[in-house]
């Protein structure tokens, strides 16, 4: 998207789909260049036991208020707690109310899938049926069309995403790189983003002139090529001073995305039973001149 441009705002035949799935603001988001020296440097110092990144002017981690501002991702609800083998009963109830899918569907699927699947099919039917009624009732002024078309598009949030989303993509951000080869995976953008906000000077950037105050932090940033040293970013790492670094980068976005306490949440993030990420905000701190600590307080961020 970031390469091709995006269609003209009277092409509604992108447009519609695009903001009746409720993924509209991603479009915003994404980065022509990422450079694999810097985020294996950044990698190297991430410590899985705190889940945060070990500089010298302290710990940081990348939290559910970074995501709920950079990519505009819902970060409320429930995790995933089923256990690891589902029963028939038990994955109807996961369709019927996290898929919006009706009863009758649902057994359908699961007649034809194992226990506990979906088909990809049926993922893409379901998607195109919340999406198209979602469409249905943008111009809506009623509140029971209103929360209809809310869940509508929650819906298509955990058709994409899956419940377990939220706590995949923040793992992914901290092992984008694996650092016994060459391979990138992951979330990029939020990583990018998460770097690019906070640690100023550590990779080149310009202000985006097309982004607005309603659109995703990640995309306030324009990116251009880095240096392919990885020793280059490292000695940058090293040198880091708390003057460069930038806590609280939101309080300007807060009448788009409201403060919400589930990000003073501590705690394992789970899917089902299986722990994927230890999500410790209290671990961001810096180092005072003076030698002493001082923690970021993000509820007054």
């Amino acid at each position: 998207m970031k390469e091709f441009g995006k269609p003209e705002a009277s092409l509604r035949w992108f447009w519609e789909p695009v903001e009746g799935s409720g993924l509209h603001d991603l479009i915003y988001t994404g980065y022509s260049t990422v450079t694999h020296a810097m985020i294996r440097a950044m990698c190297e110092r991430w410590h899985m036991e705190t889940s945060s990144f070990h500089l010298p002017v302290g710990e940081m981690t990348i939290t559910l208020d970074n995501m709920h501002n950079l990519l505009h991702i819902p970060i409320h609800g429930r995790m995933l707690d089923h256990d690891e083998a589902m029963d028939q009963e038990c994955a109807i109830d996961l369709m019927t109310r996290l898929l919006g899918m009706s009863d009758v569907d649902a057994r359908v699927e699961i007649r034809t899938e194992s226990a506990g699947h979906i088909s990809y099919p049926t993922l893409k039917r379901v998607y195109e049926d919340h999406m198209i009624e979602a469409r249905r009732l943008e111009d809506t002024q009623t509140r029971e069309e209103l929360q209809e078309r809310s869940r509508r598009r929650q819906c298509n949030w955990e058709v994409v995403m899956g419940r377990d989303g939220l706590s995949v993509l923040v793992r992914l951000s901290g092992c984008s790189v694996i650092l016994n080869n060459r391979t990138m995976a992951g979330s990029t953008i939020l990583f990018m983003g998460w770097i690019l906000e906070h640690l100023s000077g550590l990779y080149p950037r310009k202000k985006n002139k097309e982004w607005t105050p309603e659109r995703p932090c990640a995309g306030r940033w324009l990116t251009s090529r880095g240096h392919i040293d990885v020793h280059h970013y490292r000695v940058l790492l090293d040198r880091l001073e708390v003057d460069v670094v930038r806590f609280f980068t939101y309080g300007d976005h807060r009448e788009i995305r409201p403060f919400q306490l589930i990000v003073t949440y501590s705690g394992w993030l789970m899917c089902g039973k299986e722990r994927v990420y230890r999500h410790l905000p209290e671990q961001t701190s810096v180092i005072c001149h003076s030698g002493a600590y001082a923690f970021a307080d993000h509820r007054i961020a």
